[in-house]
C-alpha cells in the first residue's frame, strides 16, 4: 500500500492529500498494533484468585481503547464471581487504561486539552486530529480522576518537585502575592463557610490564586509558580501552599530579598505579614483607585490626579504628601458627606503608608504592584472559566483550576507520572471524588 501511494506522488500531484492518506496509513497499522499487543495480555487462564475469591473466565467479549492512533478493539477475557455484582478484565487492568477507556498517553493529552478549553471544543479537536473517542462524558470523568489522584499525592510529588527545582538563575529577590476573583457556580454551590448573597447576580463566588515570582536586579519576571483554588473559607488551601512554597525557596536562596505583594484586603495582609518578608507592599494601581475617588473632590479633578500620582510614584515618602493633600481637601470639604468620604481614603493611606515606598521599592529593583497574581486571576480562571454561559461545580470547577496550575508552573509533565501512579494503585470512587462536602437546605 505505501510503494502505491508513493508511486500516485507524481510532480503536480496534491502533497497535501498524499500526507493525509500518507497518516491513515499508519494510523491503519499503529490500530493493529495495538490490538495485537493488548489481545497478547490475555492468557485466557479457566480462572483466577482475586481478593481470596475465585472468578470464573465468562464468554470472551471485545474491548475498546483509545490510543494515539485512534479506536481499537481487541479480545479480552472477563472474569466473574457469582457473589459479586461487577465483573473485573485482567487485560484492561494491565493495559493501565484510564476512565476505562483511553491509554496513558491519551489521558496525558486530554487532560491538557481539558486544561484550555471547554471538554466538547477539546473533544472535536482530538477527534479531528487522531480519531473517535470516547463520550465527552468520559473525558469529564478522566479530569475528576486527575484531580482525584493530585489531591491525593500532591503533598509527597510537590515535596519531591521542590526540592529538584533550582532557583532561576540570576534572581535576586521573589515575590509572594495573592488575590482574588469571582467564578460563576452552579445554583446550589455552595463551600462550607461561605454562605449567603454576596452581593452579585447570579452563584458568584469568590476563588483564589496565589504566586510566587522571582525577579533579577532590575525587577524583571524570570519564572512565576502559580496555583488557584475554587471558593474556600479564608482561602486556608490556598495560603498553605504559598507559605510552604515560600519556606523551601529560602531554605535553598536565605540572600533572597523577600517581597509580599497584594491589594489592601486585611486578609491578605494578615497572611503576608506572618510570613516575615523583609518588604510589604500594597499594589500601586490598587492604590490609585483611592486617589481616584479623592480627585473627585478637587476643582480640576484630572490634573489635580495625574499630580498626586506622580507624587506618590516617584518621590521620597510621596505618600505623606499624598495624605496632606487629602487633609488640604477635607477641610475646604462643603459637607460632611465629602469630609467623611475624604477621612475614610485618608485613613485607608495612613494606615498602609509603611508599604506605599513606591520610589524606594523601584530604585532597588523591587516590583511596586501586584500584578502578577492578577495575571494568573485571567489565565488561570478567566480564560477558562469565564466563558459565556459557563457555570460550575466545586469539583469540576477545581479539576480544571487544579491542572491549569501545574501546567503554567512548568510542573504538569513531572506531576502526571505520580497522578498516573497513583490511579494504577487504587481507583477513585463516585464517592470521593469531591473534595467538598457541599451544605444544601433541606427540601
Amino acid at each position: 500500500m505505501s510503494d502505491d501511494l508513493l508511486a500516485s506522488d507524481h510532480p503536480g500531484a496534491d502533497f497535501a492529500r498524499f500526507e493525509l492518506a500518507a497518516v491513515d496509513i499508519v494510523r491503519e497499522f499503529g490500530r493493529k498494533l495495538v490490538s495485537k499487543a493488548a489481545e497478547k495480555r490475555d492468557d485466557g487462564v479457566v480462572s483466577i484468585e482475586r481478593d481470596g475469591r475465585s472468578w470464573y473466565r465468562a464468554k470472551p467479549s471485545r474491548g475498546t481503547l483509545t490510543c494515539l492512533f485512534g479506536k481499537v478493539e481487541y479480545p479480552r477475557s472477563v472474569y466473574r464471581n457469582s457473589t459479586v455484582r461487577n465483573s473485573i478484565c485482567p487485560t484492561d487492568e494491565g493495559l493501565g487504561l484510564l476512565a476505562g477507556r483511553m491509554t496513558i498517553p491519551v489521558g496525558r493529552m486530554t487532560t491538557r486539552l481539558l486544561a484550555e478549553m471547554p471538554v466538547r471544543t477539546a473533544k472535536d479537536i482530538f477527534d479531528g486530529f487522531v480519531g473517535e473517542s470516547p463520550a465527552a462524558s468520559t473525558w469529564q470523568k478522566l479530569s475528576r480522576m486527575v484531580d482525584w489522584s493530585w489531591r491525593n499525592v500532591s503533598v509527597e510529588a510537590l515535596a519531591d518537585i521542590r526540592d529538584d527545582e533550582d532557583i532561576p538563575e540570576g534572581a535576586e529577590s521573589v515575590v509572594l502575592s495573592l488575590d482574588g476573583v469571582y467564578v460563576l457556580l452552579r445554583p446550589g454551590e455552595h463551600p462550607i463557610g461561605i454562605t449567603g448573597d454576596d452581593g452579585h447576580k447570579g452563584n458568584w463566588r469568590e476563588a483564589s490564586c496565589g504566586t510566587v515570582t522571582f525577579l533579577d536586579g532590575d525587577g524583571e519576571p524570570l519564572h512565576t509558580i502559580s496555583s488557584g483554588w475554587m471558593p474556600e473559607h479564608l482561602k486556608g488551601t490556598l495560603k498553605k501552599w504559598l507559605s510552604d512554597e515560600f519556606n523551601v525557596i529560602m531554605e535553598k536562596r536565605p540572600d533572597l530579598t523577600s517581597v509580599g505583594a497584594a491589594d489592601g484586603a486585611k486578609d491578605n495582609w494578615t497572611f503576608l505579614s506572618g510570613q516575615e518578608v523583609d518588604e510589604e507592599i500594597v499594589d500601586f494601581y490598587h492604590a490609585t483607585t483611592y486617589l481616584s475617588k479623592v480627585s473627585e473632590h478637587a476643582v480640576s479633578k484630572d490634573e489635580w490626579y495625574g499630580k498626586w500620582r506622580t507624587i506618590l510614584l516617584e518621590e521620597d515618602n510621596g505618600v505623606d504628601r499624598v495624605l496632606g493633600a487629602i487633609r488640604g481637601l477635607c477641610n475646604r470639604a462643603g459637607d460632611e458627606g465629602s469630609r467623611e468620604e475624604l477621612r475614610t481614603v485618608w485613613n485607608y493611606f495612613n494606615e498602609r503608608r509603611g508599604r506605599m515606598q513606591y520610589a524606594d521599592l523601584k530604585r532597588r529593583g523591587l516590583p511596586i504592584g501586584s500584578g502578577h497574581v492578577e495575571a494568573v486571576n485571567k489565565t488561570h480562571v478567566g480564560e477558562r472559566m469565564k466563558r459565556s454561559g459557563m457555570r460550575w461545580s466545586m469539583a469540576g470547577g477545581q479539576a480544571i483550576l487544579g491542572i491549569r496550575s501545574l501546567i503554567k508552573s512548568g510542573r504538569f509533565d513531572k506531576s502526571w507520572d505520580y497522578i498516573v501512579e497513583e490511579l494504577k494503585r487504587r481507583k477513585p470512587s463516585n464517592d470521593n471524588w469531591n473534595p467538598w462536602q457541599v451544605k444544601r437546605k433541606a427540601a
